[in-house]
């Protein structure tokens, strides 16, 4: 183990140094001029050397104080920058993501823990809305982000979508024969519309119709047994793994749109990170 004699004495050198003066020197360390004046005589026994010349009310660095002095504080600058590194290397950023309700609750919120492995010093405020992009907003998930001009607008994620039921109403469906409820999304009314402009069919025996305003109040009705849903596939991966919905393959899948991160000139860091982690991620998943 290295051994440092002078280690606990620098700080009250150093400003001793600086100064010429014990008590300027307690002054601006908070000590007595006393204190200060134990820590050097301290000190110049430990080298066996002194560093002062001392007479009434002057003191003056003597030459081998002075060539010490100089080290000292080469040694107490680098100190200080490497604090300064670690500090600004590991204190908490801030990220602030404006979302899509649905998007953020069934992808963003559960692939967010990955996000804090990688960049464990980043706080992320998740805040959801739709339409205009709020002031304050890092960052914006949008979907085809065609009414946001002078924003940068990268795309990340296509959106398919498909018809999904649950296990037991597609026995109930296809074994009886009886009539299927089809489920609608108010927020998105234009998922009906692109799926008939592609030329996919929906099931002849539809005669009832349920219309909810979000997502997940139909991707739960679906799965609660109500009727034949048209939702985004990213938004009901669990519950096809989990086997709680089926996808109804026969009928086909159609790209609905294309998610992007929506933003305005920027000077916080964390939000290059955050992209730079989701792009790996992406492309991970490709």
């Amino acid at each position: 183990m290295t051994r440092i004699r002078s280690l606990p004495h620098l700080l009250v050198f150093d400003a001793a140094a600086r100064h010429e003066s014990f008590s300027r020197a307690a002054a601006e360390l908070c000590l007595t001029t006393g204190a200060v004046s134990r820590h050097i005589k301290n000190l110049e026994d430990k080298l066996g050397e002194a560093l002062f010349f001392r007479s009434h009310k002057k003191i003056n660095l003597t030459a081998r104080g002075k060539l010490f002095a100089l080290s000292c504080r080469k040694i107490l600058n680098e100190l200080a920058a490497a604090e300064t590194d670690v500090m600004e290397n590991s204190a908490i950023h801030h990220l602030t993501i404006n979302s899509l309700p649905s998007f953020a609750m069934h992808w963003l919120i559960p692939r967010l823990p990955d996000f804090h492995r990688f960049c464990p010093h980043i706080q992320v405020d998740v805040i959801t809305s739709t339409g205009k992009v709020p002031p304050g907003t890092d960052l914006a998930v949008r979907r085809d982000p065609v009414h946001f001009p002078g924003m940068e607008a990268i795309p990340f994620l296509k959106e398919n979508s498909a018809l999904v039921c649950s296990p037991a109403y597609l026995l109930k469906d296809t074994g009886q024969g009886e009539e299927t409820t089809f489920i609608h999304i108010r927020v998105r009314d234009d998922l009906l519309p692109k799926w008939s402009a592609a030329g996919l069919a929906l099931p002849e025996n539809i005669a009832q119709h349920l219309y909810l305003d979000h997502t997940f109040a139909a991707i739960q009705a679906a799965e609660d047994n109500l009727g034949i849903a048209l939702v985004p596939l990213i938004f009901c991966e669990k519950h096809m793994t989990g086997g709680r919905l089926l996808r109804l393959d026969r009928y086909g899948t159609l790209v609905t749109g294309t998610y992007h991160l929506v933003l305005q000139k920027h000077e916080n860091p964390a939000v290059q990170e955050f992209i730079d982690w989701l792009m790996k991620g992406m492309a991970a998943d490709s």
